[in-house]
């Protein structure tokens, strides 16, 4: 699995070289119900953080996306007090991510 946690690249209709099933047709809707991280999804999880499908992150449904930061939290001096705060590159360990490869076809979408 991947492990890079950055700005996302413009792929300029090329796709990627990710562990991720390029998305190539429009619309693409995902709601997750099928229990597990689709493959068109690359899960990159932090050093201290995960990305999983759980139970708990469902919003409507049986499953949805959990993008968890986990233990130690020794990172954060505090209970963060903004978004600045808690997402500052210092605690980038914390943080899980997902890279989707998008490549247009034309449609809208």
């Amino acid at each position: 699995m991947q492990n890079y946690q950055g700005t996302p690249a413009v792929s300029q209709g090329e796709a990627q070289d990710l562990l991720a099933v390029p998305i190539t047709s429009f619309p693409y809707f995902q709601d997750f119900e099928g229990g597990s991280i689709p493959a068109e999804f690359d899960a990159v999880p932090g050093v201290d953080a995960d990305v999983r499908i759980s139970a708990t992150a469902a919003q409507n449904g049986s499953w949805g996306i959990l993008f968890e930061g986990l233990y130690p939290w020794t990172a954060w001096p505090a209970t963060p007090s903004s978004y600045a705060v808690a997402f500052s590159s210092g605690y980038a360990t914390h943080f899980g991510t997902v890279n989707i490869d998008v490549v247009p076809d034309g449609s809208s979408g």
